[in-house]
């Protein structure tokens, strides 16, 4: 397995936690592990385009709108750069309120969707396409 496999398994381990955590009605930690599951396919994806990312929430989020602006997707940018930092930051500070996290919830699950297709549009296994 390489290691834009290993971020995808693990992305996917982070939506199946962040499943089972909204289930049990736990918003902060459901959110924290949908933000987990995003920065592994930006992480991914960043390998796949033969530029790492970094440690660090910044680099993250540098790195996330490269993506958005890559693909062509304003609205991406702004959910992962607003929404998505939001259910991060909400797990350490639990401010978003139980009847507006739907909302977040259903824009990052979006943009999850969206990178994954974006990462198996362009990936081959061992390498990528000429994508970006």
């Amino acid at each position: 397995m390489d290691k834009v496999e290993e971020y995808v398994s693990s992305s996917q381990s982070y939506l199946n936690e962040a499943d089972g955590m909204l289930k049990k009605q736990d918003y902060s930690k459901a959110g924290e592990m949908l933000w987990g599951a995003v920065a592994a396919l930006i992480k991914a994806i960043g390998i796949m385009r033969g530029k790492p990312v970094k440690s660090g929430h910044y680099e993250l989020i540098k790195a996330a709108k490269e993506i958005a602006e890559l693909m062509q997707d304003e609205k991406l940018r702004k959910t992962i750069v607003k929404d998505a930092s939001a259910l991060h930051a909400n797990y350490y500070e639990d401010f978003i309120d139980i009847d507006e996290f739907p909302e977040y919830w259903n824009t990052v699950t979006e943009a999850y969707s969206k990178l994954m297709e974006f990462l198996f549009a362009n990936y081959t296994t061992g390498g990528y396409d000429d994508c970006c």
